[in-house]
C-alpha cells in the first residue's frame, strides 16, 4: 500500500470516528432530557394527586370569575359615565334655550342718562303715580321723554321733556337745563337736582323702557276720580 492510501485512509477513519463519537453524545443528551421531562411528570401528577378536589376547582373558576366581576364593574362605570354625560348635556341645552326665552322676553333696559331724566320727571309731577312713559329718545347729549299725565285740575295731557347734559367728573353726566314741552325749567331747580345724582347713581330707577300707548281709546282712559275729593 503506497503512503498516498495510508494517508488518506487513516483521515476517513478519524472523520467516521468523530461522527459516531457526536452521534452516541447527542443520544446520551437525548436519554437525559426525556428522564428528566418524566421525573417532573411524575412531580406534578403527584402534586395534584396530593390537592383536594375542591382546591383544584377553585383554582380553575377563580380567574373566570375574576374576569367576568371585573368586566361587569367596568360596564356599571361606562354606564354611569354615559348616563352623566347625557344629563349635563340635557342641562346645558336647557340652559342655553331658557337664556334665550329669557332674552326674548326681557323688556330693553335704558341707560343711567333715562334713569335721571325720569326721576327729574317724576319730581315735576303733580301726581306721579298717574304718569305714563311713552317713549325715549336718546340723542347723545340728551334725552327726549314722551309720557302722559293728569296736571292739578284732572286733564290729561301728553306732553315731552327734554334733558340736556354736561360732562360730570364724577358720574359722567350732569343736567345742564331741562326743558319741558318748549319752556325751560328753572335752572335753579336744575341745580339743586344735581345735587341728588349721588343718591341716584346709590339707589337705580327703574331703567326698563317703555313699551308705548295702548291702541285703543279704552286703554288710554285715566280713572280721574280716584285723585278727587268727594263733595258729600
Amino acid at each position: 500500500m503506497s503512503w498516498v492510501a495510508r494517508l488518506f485512509g487513516n483521515k476517513k477513519g478519524a472523520d467516521m470516528a468523530a461522527a459516531e463519537k457526536h452521534a452516541a453524545q447527542k443520544q446520551a443528551r437525548a436519554r437525559k432530557a426525556r428522564s428528566q421531562n418524566k421525573t417532573r411528570a411524575k412531580k406534578d401528577v403527584l402534586e395534584n394527586l396530593e390537592k383536594p378536589l375542591a382546591e383544584k376547582i377553585d383554582a380553575e373558576i377563580a380567574p373566570k370569575n375574576h374576569i367576568t366581576e371585573d368586566s361587569a364593574v367596568a360596564a356599571k362605570k361606562r354606564d354611569k359615565r354615559k348616563i352623566s354625560l347625557k344629563r349635563g348635556m340635557y342641562l346645558v341645552a336647557i340652559l342655553i334655550v331658557g337664556y334665550g326665552i329669557n332674552l326674548l322676553f326681557k323688556p330693553f333696559q335704558g341707560d343711567m342718562k333715562f334713569g335721571i331724566c325720569r326721576v327729574f320727571l317724576e319730581q315735576q309731577l303733580n301726581f306721579p303715580d298717574t304718569l305714563r312713559l311713552s317713549t325715549v329718545q336718546d340723542f347723545g347729549e340728551s334725552v327726549r321723554i314722551w309720557y302722559s299725565h293728569i296736571d292739578a285740575f284732572g286733564a290729561y295731557r301728553l306732553e315731552p321733556l327734554e334733558c340736556f347734559f354736561r360732562a360730570d367728573e364724577n358720574y359722567g353726566a350732569a343736567l345742564e337745563y331741562v326743558t319741558i314741552g318748549r319752556r325751560e325749567v328753572d335752572p335753579d331747580k336744575v341745580a339743586r337736582f344735581n345735587k341728588s345724582i349721588p343718591a341716584i347713581f346709590a339707589y337705580p330707577p327703574d331703567l326698563t323702557l317703555p313699551t308705548g300707548f295702548p291702541d285703543t281709546l279704552n286703554d288710554l282712559k285715566f280713572d280721574a276720580s280716584m285723585f278727587r275729593k268727594p263733595l258729600l
